[in-house]
C-alpha cells in the first residue's frame, strides 16, 4: 500500500495495565484511611464528625481515581478520504463511531492552557454528536501540521473552510 493509501492513525487515552494502576491505587487510598481513621469515628464521640470529613475527602481523591479508568474512553482514529473512524473502547466494551463529511461541523487547534507549566494543543474535531480531540501536542506548529494532515486525508483536494 503506497503512502498516499495509508490512513492517518490518531490513539488517545491509556493502556490497560495504566487504568489497573490507577485503580488499585485509588482503592488503597480510601482503605488506608478508613482502616488509619475508622477508629476514631466509630464508637462515636465528640470528634467522630471531623474525623469522618477526613474519610470523606480520601473518598474524593479516591473516588475518581477509580471511576475515571472505568468509564473514560480510549480513541483510535483512522482517517481516510471522506471518512473518519473512530474505534473508540473503555473496559466494558468498544463502539465504532463513523464521521462522515457532512457529520464534520468543524476542525481547529485548541491550545490549553496549563498553570503549572507549558502550554499544550490539540485538535479540536467538532461533529454533530459530540467534540473529540487529539491528544496534546508541545508546540502549536505540530498541531497545526496534524490539523492539516487530517483535513487533507479526510477532504482531499475538496477541503472547505473549516
Amino acid at each position: 500500500m503506497s503512502e498516499s493509501q495509508q490512513p492517518v492513525i490518531i490513539e488517545t487515552g491509556e493502556s490497560l495495565w495504566l487504568r489497573a494502576l490507577f485503580v488499585a491505587i485509588g482503592f488503597v487510598i480510601i482503605a488506608l484511611v478508613i482502616y488509619e481513621l475508622g477508629p476514631a469515628v466509630w464508637p462515636f464521640n465528640i470528634t467522630s464528625p471531623f474525623f469522618l470529613l477526613l474519610i470523606l475527602g480520601a473518598g474524593t481523591v479516591g473516588g475518581p481515581m477509580i471511576m475515571t479508568p472505568l468509564f473514560q474512553e480510549s480513541a483510535r482514529w483512522e482517517v481516510t478520504p471522506g471518512q473518519i473512524v473512530m474505534h473508540l473502547q473503555n473496559p466494558w466494551g468498544r463502539r465504532q463511531l463513523h464521521l462522515y463529511p457532512e457529520n464534520v461541523l468543524g476542525m481547529r487547534v485548541v491550545e490549553f492552557e496549563d498553570m503549572e507549566g507549558d502550554n499544550t494543543w490539540f485538535v479540536e474535531l467538532t461533529t454533530l454528536v459530540n467534540p473529540q480531540q487529539t491528544p496534546r501536542y508541545d508546540s502549536r506548529a505540530y498541531a497545526e501540521a496534524r490539523l492539516q494532515e487530517i483535513k487533507t486525508k479526510f477532504y482531499g483536494d475538496a477541503q472547505p473552510d473549516v
